[in-house]
Parts: structure tokens; sequence; C-alpha cells
């Protein structure tokens, strides 16, 4: 019998057999254009609708809804378990395999909303809130709606067919936004934010058929038993991550006041927008790109490298910027109040700025088959900064947890990112040449910033025209600095660019 034709279907042949570059380049940048304009039309469109639907709505309409989605996110990361990333990165993946995942997600679907469905009861006697448990019965659906499409859309990623996911992404947008919008005028209540999630996750999982069908399979396990294994080291590292992500605020509700707590919650999300704008969007490509060229070292060095480069050119500024501008941006934007707001913003943007040189290496581990490094240290992080959380909270409130982002990060990235290099057999020379014109241009712009901010100290400067000062002369002097002092690196890139074009 011969072997099931691979599903692939590459938008370009792997490089190591001689693909052309030039196609490749093209693929990635078509998909990190799709991908951006899928998050970013979504947006305009919701943001709108959303404000009506809370001027429709009350606090404690959305505040139920809220308590239900940390289970919701809870449970959806353990029934997805990774078997979409696993799908895009794994090396081989024909019909017969991908049918068979088909499967499982389905499987891993039907047994979360039963399981739902069993402690709904219990989770409603806890929180005590009305309406609670049938919340979690209705939005439970979603886990078996989803998990449909899970397969198909890592089938999607592997081909670099990312405006499919993007055409995907805005149908839910807009229907979850339309429903919202007719039950909210009815009066639905909290029903409106639970019938809009359902129906947006329903129609981008049609969406997602529609453009890769797939036939479901019979299960074999010893068929699929490398990508389980994949879905084993993500399960553990989303794990590990979701501990790390929420035990901060966890913590700060134990040792701080509510407005405290207010205030780092708000910082945390302003000091977060560059990573998921920038990052976040880039990361939902790479997989794609790094398992194409996974058999190359040199494309595979290219690639980190100019997308290390690139990423850092746009990000670091932003994160260094807010941190210096951080004391006159809430005194002219945000107010008196949140002056709290101000340490935990610098500390938590620093902490940022670090990870950001280091974002795109552990996607290149998940591509060479070294998954349970990330676990590893993801775990390591787990273990390191939950307590570092308490103990400096203990001591300094809110901006000591802030603090142990900063003192704790290395602990993990550091050598995980070593390892990420030597998989690859990158050196560290030419990975801080990478590094190096955003690096220079940071520290410009800060020397700028600083001395904007000494010449308008005095009372007769508000915040907001030292705040405008600032950012007028952080941006010209860091665009002047790359652009002077990396020409070359600059031309390389923009006839990337145009290669990637044409």
């Amino acid at each position: 019998m011969s072997a099931p034709a691979d599903v692939t279907r590459p938008a370009t042949p792997v490089a190591g057999a001689g693909a052309d570059a030039r196609r490749l380049d093209r693929s990635f940048m078509r998909s990190i254009a799709w991908s951006g304009a899928g998050r970013w039309v979504t947006q305009l469109i919701t943001w709108p609708a959303t404000v009506v639907i809370a001027r429709l709505l009350s606090p404690a309409d959305y505040g139920l809804v809220v308590l239900v989605r940390v289970y919701i996110d809870f449970i959806g990361m353990l029934t997805e378990a990774g078997l979409g990333g696993a799908v895009t990165i794994a090396p081989e993946m024909d019909e017969h395999r991908a049918g068979q995942l088909h499967t499982l997600s389905l499987l891993m679907g039907a047994t979360a909303v039963a399981v739902s469905c069993l402690i709904a009861a219990p989770l409603g006697q806890l929180y005590n809130r009305p309406g609670f448990e049938w919340v979690v019965v209705a939005m439970s659906t979603i886990f078996i709606i989803e998990s449909i499409g899970v397969v198909p859309n890592g089938l999607l990623r592997r081909e670099f067919r990312y405006k499919a996911i993007a055409v995907a992404d805005w149908a839910r947008g807009i229907v979850d936004i339309a429903v919202e919008l007719t039950l909210a005028f009815l009066g639905f209540g909290y029903w409106t934010l639970v019938a809009g999630a359902i129906a947006g996750a329903a129609t981008w999982q049609v969406v997602i058929l529609l453009y890769r069908p797939l036939r479901f399979r019979i299960l074999r396990l010893r068929d699929v038993r490398d990508t389980l294994r994949t879905m084993g080291h993500m399960v553990a590292q989303g794990l590990a991550n979701f501990v790390v992500q929420n035990s901060d605020v966890m913590i700060a509700g134990r040792l701080a006041t509510t407005g405290a707590i207010g205030a780092y919650s708000f910082a945390l999300q302003l000091a977060s927008v560059p990573s998921n704008k920038i990052i976040g969007l880039v990361a939902n490509v790479t997989p794609s790109l790094f398992r194409e060229v996974r058999t190359d070292l040199p494309v595979f060095r290219r690639y980190v490298l100019l997308i290390t480069e690139a990423t850092t050119v746009v990000v670091l500024p932003a994160f260094i910027g807010i941190t210096l501008v951080a004391g006159d941006f809430t005194a002219a934007v945000l107010g008196p109040k949140w002056t709290g707001a101000v340490v935990p913003l610098q500390l938590l943007a620093l902490s940022a700025a670090f990870k950001a040189l280091f974002a795109v290496l552990p996607q290149v581990l998940w591509a060479v088959d070294r998954g349970q490094v990330v676990t590893r240290y993801g775990i390591l992080t787990m273990l390191v900064l939950p307590p570092l959380f308490f103990l400096l909270g203990l001591e300094y409130g809110v901006n000591g947890i802030a603090a142990a982002w900063l003192i704790g990060a290395p602990v993990a990235v550091i050598p995980r990112s070593w390892a990420a290099c030597g998989s690859i057999a990158l050196s560290k020379g030419s990975y801080a040449r990478a590094l190096w014109p955003s690096v220079s241009g940071v520290l410009a712009m800060s020397a700028a910033v600083l001395a904007v901010q000494a010449l308008l100290s005095g009372p007769e400067y508000g915040a907001l025209i030292r705040l405008g000062a600032c950012v007028a002369a952080g941006a010209v002097v860091y665009a002047g600095a790359i652009l002077i002092f990396h020409q070359a690196r600059v031309r390389t890139a923009l006839a990337a660019l145009r290669s990637a074009r044409s």
C-alpha cells in the first residue's frame, strides 16, 4: 500500500531542498500581513460596538461572565492541549494522521463539555452567584464547537494560508458583536455575552472547515505518538505559563489594597501592548516558517536573525520609551489618581524589553523538536517567580511584585535562549549583532529623552508639554540613529521587502 499523500501542501517547498528563498520570504510577509489584518480589522469592528454594549449592560453582567471566563479559559487550554500548535510544527502530517488527530480533538472537546456539566453546580455553589452554573454549562459548548476547527486551523497554518484564518477571525468578530448588540438592545443581560461568544465560535469553526475540510478517522495512538509527545510538552508549558501569568495578581490580591491592585493591573495591561500587538503577531506566523526551514540551518539562522532584528527595532524603543515617560504620561493622560501605576509600569516595561530581546527563540526549540527544553525552563520560571512575587510583594507591595518580573525573568530566559542558539549552531556574537541596531538606537534615544526632561523640569512646563517633547525627541533621535549608523541594515531590510513583494 502506498503511503498517504502529504496534506500540508506548503506554499513554498522546503528551503533545504533548494527552494526559492524569495518565494518563502513572500509567503512569510503575506502571512504577517494577513495575520495583522485579521487582528486589526476585527478590533476596529468590535471596539466601538463594545462601548455601546457596555452602556446597555451592567457591571454585574460583565462580572459574572468574567468569572466564568477564568474557568473556560483554563479548561480550554487543557482541552486544546497544544494540538493545533503540534499539527503546525510536526515534521510530517498526512491526511490519515490529521484525520485521527481531528477525532482526538473532538473527543477532548466532548469530554470537556461533560466535565463542565458535572461540576457546574458545585462551581455555582462556590461562587454563590445566580445563574453561574447555567452560564458554565452554556459556555462549555464552545469546547466542542472549537474542537472541530483545531486541526484544520493547524493545517492552514502549515500551508501559510493565513488569509483563510483572517477571514474566519473577521467572521467570528462580526457575528459575535452583531449577536451581542441585538440581545443587549433586547435586554438579555449577561446572556448577551454568552450567546455572542457561542455564535462567534460556531461561525469561526464553519469558516475554517469551508477553507480546510477534514474527515474524521479512527484514532490509533501508535500513529500519533509523536504528536502526543509534543502536545504533552505544550500542555506542561501552558500550565506553567498560566500559573506564572495569574499568580502575580492573585498574590497582589492578598497583600495589597484594591486601589493598588487596580494600578498594578492597569500598568500590566499598558506594558503588554507592544508584546501583544507586535511580538504576538510575529509569533503567530513563525512556527510555520521555521518548520519549512528546519533542515537548512544557514537559512534557519538567517530568518532567526532577520526576525529578531526587525522585531526588536520596533518594540524595544516602545518598551524603553514607556519606562522613560511613565511619570509624565500618567500625570498628563491618566490623572493623579493613577500615580500608583507609575513605578509598576516602569518595572514591567523594562522586564518586557528584556524578554523581547529573546522572544523568537522558544519557537526555534519547538521547530527542532526540543520542546522539552521550553517546558523545563517554563517549569523553572513557575518555581521561581511566584515565591519571588510573594517575598517582594510582602515587603514592597505591588512595586515589589513588578520588580520580581524584572529580577526573575533572566533565570529561565537566558539559559533557554542559549539552548535555542546552540540547537541551530547560531553563535552568541551573531545574535548580539542582530540586537545591536535596536540597542544602540535605544541608548541614543534614552540620552535624548533624559536631556529633554532635564531641560523642561521647571514648574513652568506641564507634564503634557514635557511628554510631547520627549516623545518627539525620542522618535527623531531613534530614527536618526538607525538611519545614520545602520544604513547597510536598512538597505538590506528594504531590499528584502522589495524582493518579497516582487
